[in-house]
Order: structure tokens, then sequence, then C-alpha cells
């Protein structure tokens, strides 16, 4: 059967290549280097420890749903390097992580890189739902290009997945509006559950369910009780829950793990340790706002979007409040968390971006009532075009930086060529900007084994049969030391330690990520001479504005003297005895 590409198919088509386009490039950025993106070793470490047969994560800060289909990727990877030979067991191919990981990770996040451009398919599906063709074309089209959500179509991580999963309920929603229909009820409550067993606030769905059930029972003219009594309504919520515990099934079987990681990671978003440390002096509401929707929209959508909502309230209040309640509870509940990173804001993306495309050709069909309908086309996505600039300006920038060597590789290269193993080395900074070496079991900050439980467990795994995988490989093993900054001496394992031979800084905008104690500062100073660096960005310039409690060497805005991922990276070398007499 032949399928027939009309014009609005050929535009659509284009806009999903185009989505995928900009969300794959660059896409390795990083690797192998595990903590590029923060929380993407959790995911990866989770979904191949579900490999060995035990799916209890034993950890719930996030629910299961996104890493079992991580997961489930994993093992057709397993599968066809036994096809082809590279693996001779499981514990064969789980040594593979510990040796390099960059595949388990690119993986990761082109499941993340699909799920973010199939979201633009179902947000045209859902304007057309809605409203027309122009402005669902129009929709995708912004979400296409929206930065934000680019940006975090690269990590593989659980924000564009339960956007995915969100806005897949919501088209249902909207399909239960309009026809009432007990197969899209169920429908939305499958995606409901599996938007909240992705991350939990997917949950939030249920207010514009709720909405769109009282419309429809009102429009049936049935008694007030139906709307909680009803048999649609009530399939809806079965369905949700049934989901949700698919998806997360040990949150019912190991349940009292899953009601204290829940409490323990409320109590998480609700610490001031923003105002702690100077990272950000406006609430996160505010926050929100001004820095994650107008960068990460750009402030003509973002405003197109505000226009949009008042001539929608005026014209068509149900649709308005439809389109409104996901994420305005969402964003209200959001907005009360002491912990503010931009990514918390793309749930809400989406949905603005519709309303945004309803004020472009609302406006558009209003101006060019008698224009010529081929005129009129081209002059709305002209102005279409206008209004992204902002965010493609911003997502050019990053996929273009992403795909250049980040500085703690090219770092981490040159130590292994001209720094001999066994030498002593310190560190500042957190483990996100310090360097690994590969491949290693055993990397300078970084021991893996002993970051997540799961790690602990897959190397039980690969050595349970076997304890000579790793007897060929080149392990580059340097003795990290820890500086005691009340004591002011260096520890190794226990014990004091002398200065190392080198020392290792690391500096950044990031300031909580990167801090550098001033005795090390000092002691740089009076005893170490600058032997390599390895610069990234001037770090003087203030015009960058970075997220500062996520931890992506990247500003979030204005990429001006940016020239690539990472941090700073200084390689100092401890000047030795025979060097000052030479000096003398």
């Amino acid at each position: 059967m032949k399928i027939k590409l009309n014009g609005s198919k050929i535009i659509l088509l284009s806009i999903l290549i185009l989505a995928a386009v900009v969300r794959f490039w660059g896409i390795n950025f990083g690797l192998p280097h595990q903590l590029c993106r923060p929380d993407e070793e959790m995911i990866v470490s989770k979904s191949l420890y579900f490999l060995t047969g035990d799916l209890n994560p034993r950890w719930f800060v996030y629910p299961t749903f996104y890493m079992y289909i991580v997961s489930f990727f994993y093992f057709l990877y397993f599968l066809f390097s036994m096809l082809i030979g590279t693996s001779a067991s499981l514990a064969d191919f789980l040594a593979k992580y510990f040796i390099d990981p960059s595949a388990f990770y690119i993986i990761d996040r082109s499941v993340s890189a699909f799920l973010g451009t199939a979201t633009v398919f179902i947000v045209y599906k859902s304007v057309r739902e809605l409203f027309d063709k122009n402005t669902a074309i129009v929709a995708a089209f912004f979400l296409a290009l929206a930065y934000l959500h680019v940006r975090d179509s690269h990590f593989g991580v659980t924000d564009v997945p339960m956007a995915f999963f969100i806005t897949t309920g919501f088209l249902f929603i909207v399909k239960s509006y309009k026809d009432g229909s007990l197969r899209n009820y169920l429908l939305a409550g499958i995606f409901t559950g599996l938007a909240a067993s992705t991350k939990y606030l997917g949950g939030l769905l249920i207010v514009p369910m709720f909405l769109a059930h009282c419309l429809n029972i009102s429009n049936e003219s049935k008694k007030v009780r139906h709307m909680l009594f009803d048999s649609r309504i009530i399939a809806f919520a079965l369905a949700s829950i049934a989901a949700f515990f698919i998806g997360t099934p040990f949150a019912l079987l190991n349940w009292l793990d899953f009601i204290a990681d829940i409490v323990n990671n409320g109590k998480f978003l609700s610490i001031k340790y923003s105002t702690v440390f100077h990272i950000r002096e406006v609430p996160n509401w505010k926050y929100q706002l001004s820095v994650s929707l107008f960068y990460g929209l750009g402030w003509p959508v973002l405003l197109s979007s505000v226009l949009g909502l008042a001539i929608l309230i005026k014209t068509d209040l149900k649709k308005a409040f439809l389109l409104l309640l996901f994420p305005a509870a969402y964003y209200v509940y959001m907005g009360g968390w002491y912990a503010a990173c931009v990514r918390y804001s793309i749930p809400v993306i989406p949905f603005l971006c519709i309303i945004a495309a309803f004020f472009v050709t609302k406006s558009s069909y209003f101006f060019l009532k008698n224009i010529n309908p081929k005129i009129k086309i081209t002059v709305l996505a002209l102005f279409s075009l206008i209004i992204l600039y902002p965010s493609l300006f911003n997502l050019i920038k990053l996929d273009q930086l992403l795909a250049r060597k980040d500085t703690r590789l090219m770092a981490s290269e040159w130590v292994v060529k001209n720094i001999k193993r066994d030498s002593t080395i310190y560190q500042s900074g957190l483990n996100t900007g310090k360097l690994f070496f590969y491949p290693a079991l055993v990397s300078v900050g970084y021991k893996k084994w002993d970051y997540l439980e799961s790690d602990k467990m897959i190397m039980a795994e690969v050595f349970k049969d076997n304890r000579n995988y790793f007897k060929d490989i080149d392990i580059q093993h340097y003795n990290e030391l820890l500086y005691d900054m009340r004591e002011g001496v260096f520890i190794s394992g226990k014990e004091k330690a002398p200065p190392p031979d080198y020392i290792i800084i690391q500096q950044s905008p990031l300031r909580l990520f990167s801090c550098i104690p001033t005795k090390i500062v000092n002691i740089v100073t009076e005893s170490y001479f600058l032997r390599q660096e390895f610069k990234a960005i001037n770090f003087e310039n203030k015009k960058n504005i970075f997220d500062q409690e996520d931890a992506f060497y990247l500003p979030f805005a204005g990429f001006e003297e940016v020239e690539r991922p990472g941090p700073n990276i200084y390689i100092y070398e401890k000047i030795k005895k025979d060097d000052i007499i030479k000096g003398i």
C-alpha cells in the first residue's frame, strides 16, 4: 500500500526530522566521563543491574518505568553483542560498563532523544483535536525547536520522557473531552499512570482529566454524583493506578523503602541550600519564569503564550482551562520548592508551545483575512521562524558546543600520557568536574562500585564466575589524596600524607561544584608550578547564565567566550628541590 504525502504531511515530516537532528546532534558529549550530565549514572547503573534478573531498585527517588525501558534496550544490545560474538556471557557484557561505559550512555540518551522527538508528533495530534491543522503545525514547529526541550532531550534522565507521557496522556484527555468514550478514558488513565511512573509529578494529569470529565457530565446532563461514580472516571482511576504499579511494581512490593525515599526526596527539595550558598536570591516560581522559561522558550514564544491564553480565555473558556490546568497545577506545586533546576520547567513547555501557536495562527488569520491562502501560509511560517529566533540561537550554540571535546577528557588524556602511574594527585571541587581515566576500574575521585549499590551488585555479577575479565586491560591508576581543611593536611586513606605530586584545579562559574579551598590556593602558589591548562570559558565574562543547582558545565544562556564543555582545568606539578637549585 502506497502512502500518499500531501503538503501538511510533508511539512510535519520535515519538522520531525528537524526535531530529531537537533536532539541527536552531539548526543555522545563528554563520554566516557560518566558525570557530564548528573543523574545519568543512576539511570544507567540501575537499568544495567536489572539485567541480572533482580528488578527491585531498592531506591525510589525516581520511579522505575523509564529505567525498565532503558534496561529493555540494554537487553537487546546484549543479545546483539552475543550474536556478533563480542560478549560470551552476561558477566562479560556487564564488564564493558566498567571498562568503557560510552555505549550504555548513548543508548540511554537516544531513548530520551527519541521520546523528545515523538513528543513533537503528539503535540501535533493534540492540537489537531483542539484547534486546526495550521495551529498544529506551528505548535509542533515551536516544540521541535524549543531550546530547553531540545537541550534536555540530549540527557538520559527522566524529564523529557515524563513530558512525552504527559503530552500523550493529555492527547487522550482531549479525546475524552470530545467524545466521552470509555476507550479514551482508559487510555488517558494508562498514560497518566505511566507519566507518574516515569516521574511522580506526571500524576498531576488527573487535574485536567477531572475537568474534562466534569464537562462531559455537564454536556450529558447527568447528575452530580456521576462526577465521582461514573464508570468512565472509575476506569480512568483504576487504569492510572494499575499503570503506575506496572511501571514501578516495587513501590507496592517494597512499600516501606518507597515511602521513606518519597519523604526524604520531599525534604531535599525543601532544603534552602541555594540561599545558604548564595546561589539564587529569587523564589523558585520566579526563577523558573525569568530564567527557565524566558530563555528555554525564548521571550517571543513565552509572550505569545501569554497573549494566546488571554485570547483563548475570551473565545473558548473550556479549552483554555483544559490546556492550562496541568501546567498551572504543576507550576504551583514545583514553584514552592527551594531546589530550582531549569529542567523542572520541561513539562510545561509543550503546553506553552500550543498556546503560543494558537496566538500566532489566530493573529495571522485576523490581520491577513483577505490575503491569498498561499501567501498567508508563507507569512505564518516566516512569523513563526522570527518568533523562534532566540530559542534557535541558543540550541544551535548548545549543539555546536556539545559536539566539541570536553576539557575533562582532554585533561585526562594528557595526564595518562604525561604523568607516571602511582603518582599522587589531589583534585579540587566535586566529582562532576574531576578527571576520570579510561580504561580504569578505579579512577581518581570516583570508585565506581562504591558510588551506587547497584554498581556493587553489577561488579559481583561480573566476578561471580570469572575473575580474569580485566587481566589484559591497561589500568591507569593514580593515588588520590583528600584534603582535610580543618587540620590543613592531605589524607591518603586514613593516614596523613605529604603534599601530592600534582594538584588539579577545576574552575567554572558553577560556584557550588567548583569551589577551590583557599588553603589549596596558597599551597599551589608557594610550592607548585603550572604544568598544563585546558580552558573552556572566559571565567570573567558575567553575561553567561548558568544553572547553578545542576552540575552541567555549559551555560544555559549567553554562550559568550565559551569554547567547549567542561570546567577550566589547571594541572600543577610540585616544585622539586633539584628544580629550585637549578633556578638559583
